[in-house]
C-alpha cells in the first residue's frame, strides 16, 4: 500500500500546477522522505533563494501558508526578476550626476555581477556568458562618462528584456 503524500507536498504541487511548473520544480521523493521541499528552477536545477523554509513541520504549525509561498514564488518568476533587474539598473542612473562617477561605476559592476548570477541560475551559463560579454562604448563617447554609463545600462537592460 502506498504511503499517503505529505500535506506540504500536496500544497506545493497544487501551487506549481497553476502554470508555474514550467519555471519551478522540486524532488517529490526527497520531500516525502525528509519532509523538506527544496524548490529549484526547472531549466538549471539551481535552488531558489527563498526566505522561508518549506517543511512539513512549519506547514502543520501554521507558520507557513499558501499566500506566503505563492508571493515568494511570484517574485522569483523569470519575468519578474528581469523587471526588477531593469528597475535596479535605471535606479543606478538616477542622481548619478550628483555622485562620484567611480562609485556609480562600482555599483554598475555589482549590478552586472548580480544580474549575471541571476541569469546563470535561471537560464544557465550560456545566457549568463552572453550577458556578461564586454560592450564597446561608441567612439564619440568618453569611457567612464555619464553618457557611456547610460549607453551601457540601456544596452544591458535591452538585452535582459529580449530574453
Amino acid at each position: 500500500m502506498a504511503k499517503p503524500k505529505l500535506s506540504v507536498v500536496i500544497e506545493i504541487e497544487k501551487i506549481l500546477s497553476g502554470g508555474w511548473n514550467e519555471y519551478f520544480s522540486f524532488d517529490v521523493d526527497a520531500a516525502e522522505v525528509t519532509g523538506v521541499v527544496s524548490l529549484c528552477w526547472t531549466t538549471t536545477g539551481a535552488r531558489l533563494p527563498l526566505r522561508i523554509q518549506i517543511t512539513q513541520t512549519t506547514f502543520e504549525n501554521g507558520t507557513l501558508n499558501y499566500r506566503e509561498i505563492r508571493d515568494q514564488l511570484k517574485a522569483l518568476l523569470p519575468s519578474n526578476i528581469i523587471k526588477q533587474l531593469c528597475s535596479d539598473a535605471k535606479y543606478l542612473l538616477r542622481n548619478a550626476d550628483r555622485r562620484h562617477l567611480k562609485d556609480v561605476y562600482r555599483d554598475f559592476k555589482k549590478w552586472t555581477d548580480h544580474a549575471t548570477q541571476s541569469l546563470r541560475n535561471i537560464y544557465g551559463p550560456e545566457a549568463a556568458d552572453e550577458f556578461s560579454k564586454s560592450v564597446e562604448v561608441p567612439s564619440p563617447m568618453k569611457n567612464e562618462s555619464i553618457q557611456a554609463l547610460q549607453y551601457l545600462v540601456q544596452f544591458r537592460t535591452r538585452h535582459l528584456q529580449e530574453l
